[in-house]
């Protein structure tokens, strides 16, 4: 004998995988909330962000204004490095392989005449750069003439004629 089957309709499992009808899921007593109503309660969508820019959707949502040729061309000529620029529209390439820069905008640093190290002192009397007071010692101790040698090899020598 074959076994019985199950009756086609109510019964019938469906694709969320509860034998019961959708007309179950809303709750038998009309006071409870339903389901819906619950999750939209909880959710986060809804609530006031006043970090973000409110006009942010609709600049993302506008399309690129389109431009004429001439506004391409002159974009072009922006992007194209000076070099290989027309003839008439030469002019020198600041780069680091330059040999004449421009003057730098910030002060130039000062080397310690003994040390080699950042110099953040000068000695009055001898016009020497100094990095600390261990090397202000040697300076003091130094013989006449040979703070003379320190300003020449820095090219800041006095010359009496």
């Amino acid at each position: 004998m074959a076994p019985a089957m199950a009756p086609k309709g109510k019964g019938r499992v469906s694709k969320t995988g509860s034998n019961t009808p959708r007309s179950s899921l809303a709750p038998a007593d009309p006071t409870q909330p339903t389901i819906a109503s619950v999750v939209d309660s909880l959710s986060f969508f809804y609530t006031p962000r006043p970090f973000k820019n409110p006009d942010w959707q609709k600049k993302k949502d506008a399309k690129p204004r389109a431009r004429n040729l001439k506004q391409m061309m002159v974009a072009e000529r922006e992007r194209m490095p000076r070099h290989i620029l027309p003839s008439g529209e030469k002019g020198e390439v600041l780069g680091y392989t330059t040999l004449h820069p421009p003057p730098s905008l910030l002060p130039p640093k000062k080397y310690c005449d003994i040390t080699g190290l950042e110099a953040p002192y000068t000695d009055p009397k001898t016009a020497l750069q100094y990095h600390s007071k261990e090397v202000y010692e040697i300076i003091k101790t130094l013989p006449r003439g040979a703070d003379q040698q320190y300003l020449e090899i820095r090219g800041k020598n006095v010359i009496i004629k």
